[in-house]
Parts: C-alpha cells; sequence; structure tokens
C-alpha cells in the first residue's frame, strides 16, 4: 500500500513560518523548545516547516512557552491549526491532476490576490485613437 504525501497547505506553512519566527524572537532553541514541550525536536521542526501537523491544542501552550499573551493571535493561530488540515475540492479528483498542479491549484485558492505580468501587452487606453500624444520637437 502506497504511502499518501502530505501536501503542505498555504495555512500550515504560515502557521509554521509564524511559529518559526516567534520561537526565534523568544530567542529559543528547537532543542529546548521540544525539551519544553515534550516533543522530539523533529517534531518542531517538521511543525515550522509544515511537514506535521500541529493539534490545536497544543497551540496556546506552545504560545505560551514562547511568551506570547496577546489572546488575539492565539485565537488566530488555533484558527490557522484548525484550517491546516482542510483538504481541498480537487482532491475528490484523486489521481487526474499531478501533485505538483494540486499544489499550485492549493496556492491559488488561498490567494489573496493576483497579479498578471505580460510584456507584449499593451494597455487599452495607449491604444485609443484619441488619445493626445506629445508633438515631436526636431
Amino acid at each position: 500500500m502506497a504511502t499518501v504525501r502530505l501536501v503542505p497547505t498555504v495555512r500550515r506553512r504560515r502557521l509554521g513560518g509564524a511559529l518559526r519566527e516567534m520561537r526565534k524572537a523568544a530567542g529559543l532553541s528547537v532543542d529546548a523548545t521540544a525539551e519544553a514541550m515534550e516533543w522530539d525536536p523533529s517534531k518542531v521542526s517538521r511543525i515550522e516547516n509544515a511537514k506535521a501537523h500541529l493539534p490545536i491544542r497544543d497551540v496556546a501552550p506552545l504560545l505560551a512557552h514562547y511568551g506570547v499573551t496577546d489572546a488575539a493571535v492565539i485565537a488566530a493561530l488555533e484558527g490557522l491549526a484548525q484550517d491546516a488540515n482542510k483538504t481541498g475540492w480537487w482532491t475528490t479528483y484523486g489521481d487526474v491532476a499531478p501533485d505538483a498542479y494540486k499544489d499550485y491549484i492549493g496556492l491559488e485558492e488561498d490567494a489573496e490576490s493576483a497579479h498578471i505580468y505580460a510584456q507584449g501587452l499593451i494597455p487599452g487606453p495607449l491604444c485609443q485613437p484619441w488619445v493626445r500624444r506629445p508633438a515631436s520637437s526636431g
């Protein structure tokens, strides 16, 4: 039986990155955090690198260890931890799309905005005949 590949979601990446920054801001190492939480150091590393799930019940104690007491921050990170394992609509299509494309769809679904750069595209107002062009001096 094949093992299922754990695809880091944007939410899990965001959570892991925030936890890493808070740990570093607190001046703690991975080993010190693991010892305080009674975890294996690899678990802390996997959580911060979005390779493992962080149960909601562990968010508040971990943040307390980091010295974070702001209820809004704790609630926000608990929300991220809760949503981190949600699967997207595309997972029901199984093996139809390659894994790399599933990652792309996941990033696109969680994006707040999208920007497109097209070097060969001339914006509409520049193509309009009524746009006044400066007279050449020469």
